[in-house]
Formats: structure tokens, C-alpha cells, sequence
């Protein structure tokens, strides 16, 4: 697949469009890698990069059209993810039903199914309620404000056995403020899941 990628783009990087891999050395370097771990609501949370330009153009190359996934599984495929047991939920954190009819597809989805390696491993447990609107301008008061009450369980989640013996990690492709994972995770524990997780791709 990579070799067929390469094809169409006669070996350019896809950055800088310099002769290269996918992403070429000298731009990979830019991206500042930084393997935080953080606590947002007693969960663990991991964050892979630190946000910059070369990250914002990964994400916007991938996010929109005309969706080129290489790069971005190209990106995972170079960096150290943590490793979860075998039995761990990759959760996705969900859309607004608008931009998932929009774009027809969830970029933490995604992310979630190529960290995973495993497509049965990833399940969707939380489900957006309300459209929200764009949060990257908002800051940590309004994104709280404009995200309570955003999320709830999904029917999936209910029908789950032993609820507090299983790990979740939920996927998320950047994280700002964190509002929306604690958002994510205030669901998932009020559901009755304790051992929680958070990996993003990017941290601002």
C-alpha cells in the first residue's frame, strides 16, 4: 500500500513536496516529539507529539478532502505507541452527526484502528447528543460550557458485563484544553468503568 502511495506521489513528501518518503526526513524532525503523561480526571493520558505546524498539516491533509490517510498511518506507523493488554477497548471519541455526515468518516476512529492493529478491538462506547460547535477557538470556560452534556453512553456500553474488570483507552487526534476527554471519561466512569485511558496523537 505505502509502495502504491509512493507511486502516485513520485516519491514526495507530502509536506514540503521535496523528494522523500511520505513524510521526509527534514520534516519529521520538525515534529517535536514529547510522550507526555498527564492526569486528567485521575485517567492517565498519553500524548504522542507536541502540536505545531507540521502537525496542523498532517491533521488538515487527513481531515479533509481529499482525506489522504497515508500520511498520517505513515506517521503511526514511526512512533512508540504505549502498550495495553490484549484485552483493552480502543474508544474513538465520537463526532457530531453533522461532521460525520459531512466527512463520512471519525479521524480518532481512524487513529484508534491503526494503534490498535486490531479493527475488533476498537468500539464506539460514547455517542455525541448534540452538535457542538467548533472548539479549537474556544477556550477551557467555553469549550466546558459548549461541551456539558455533549456525550452519552452508547447502547454497546450497557450491555457490557463486569464493566470495572475492563480497560479503555479512548483516542482522541489532538487534545487542547482536555475538556473533551474529561467529558468522555466523566461518562464512561459514571457508567460504571474505572480503568480508564487517554492516547492523543497530538498535544497543544
Amino acid at each position: 500500500m505505502r509502495f502504491f502511495a509512493q507511486l502516485i506521489n513520485n516519491f514526495k513528501c507530502y509536506i514540503c513536496c521535496n523528494d522523500g518518503d511520505i513524510i521526509c526526513d527534514r520534516c519529521f524532525l520538525k515534529l517535536e516529539f514529547i510522550y507526555l503523561n498527564e492526569q486528567i480526571c485521575n485517567s492517565k493520558v498519553y500524548s504522542l507529539l507536541r502540536y505545531n505546524q507540521i502537525a496542523a498539516k498532517i491533521l488538515i491533509m487527513s481531515k479533509y478532502p481529499p482525506y489522504n490517510f497515508y500520511i498520517l498511518k505513515f506517521l503511526i506507523s514511526k512512533l512508540q505507541i504505549p502498550k495495553f493488554p490484549k484485552n483493552t477497548f480502543f474508544c474513538p471519541v465520537p463526532l457530531s452527526s453533522l461532521k460525520m455526515f459531512e466527512r463520512g468518516f471519525n479521524q480518532a476512529e481512524v487513529i484508534a484502528k491503526q494503534i490498535s492493529k486490531d479493527s475488533s478491538s476498537v468500539v464506539n462506547l460514547i455517542r455525541r447528543k448534540k452538535d457542538t460547535q467548533a472548539l479549537f477557538s474556544l477556550n477551557k470556560i467555553f469549550r466546558r460550557i459548549e461541551l456539558k452534556k455533549a456525550f452519552r453512553i452508547s447502547l454497546y456500553s450497557k450491555i457490557i458485563p463486569n464493566k470495572q474488570n475492563i480497560k479503555i483507552v479512548i483516542i482522541d487526534d489532538l487534545i487542547t484544553t482536555g475538556e473533551t476527554v474529561t467529558q468522555c471519561i466523566t461518562v464512561l466512569k459514571d457508567e460504571g468503568f474505572k480503568d480508564i485511558q487517554v492516547l492523543s496523537l497530538f498535544r497543544a
